[in-house]
């Protein structure tokens, strides 16, 4: 599955095991009087056994941070700038974000071999969403957009 950038985790793994005890050898299983009771446990050890380690998904290159907090102390300073210049109210300060928020969820995370530098996941560029706008002031108050 790894192969081709599908998620594995211990929710696939025991998925698996039962799958294939039930095309195979269905009394293993505990719920057909077997001793194979397929545990979370039990898919940790497999996957630690097999030299797994949990990988979180890359999608984009990294971003430099210096170039960055250079960039944001410089954008803080022009707001705080017109601030003063304009004599504004702090009470009438507001931060807007928005972010996409997708449709059909998608995990971040899988399983992948030790030393493993690039993890790709299929369907993590899946632009399905729909966007999330929020406000706060600078007082720290959380608007709601809904009327």
């Amino acid at each position: 599955m790894r192969e081709k950038g599908g998620v594995v985790n211990t929710s696939i793994v025991k998925a698996a095991a039962w799958g294939i005890l039930m095309s195979q050898e269905r009394l293993r299983l505990a719920e057909f009087g077997g001793p194979a009771t397929l545990t979370t446990a039990w898919a940790k050890l497999l996957l630690k056994r097999m030299n797994y380690t949990q990988r979180r998904g890359t999608t984009k290159a990294k971003v430099s941070v210096p170039k960055f907090n250079q960039a944001k102390e410089l954008f803080l300073q022009e707001v705080i700038d017109v601030v003063a210049m304009e004599d504004i109210p702090i009470d009438l300060i507001f931060n807007w974000d928005q972010t996409g928020l997708y449709f059909v969820p998608v995990s971040f995370w899988t399983m992948t071999s030790k030393g493993s530098k690039h993890v790709e996941i299929q369907g993590l560029t899946d632009k399905r969403q729909i966007t999330g706008v929020f406000c706060r002031t600078l007082l720290g108050e959380f608007f709601c957009l809904h009327s």
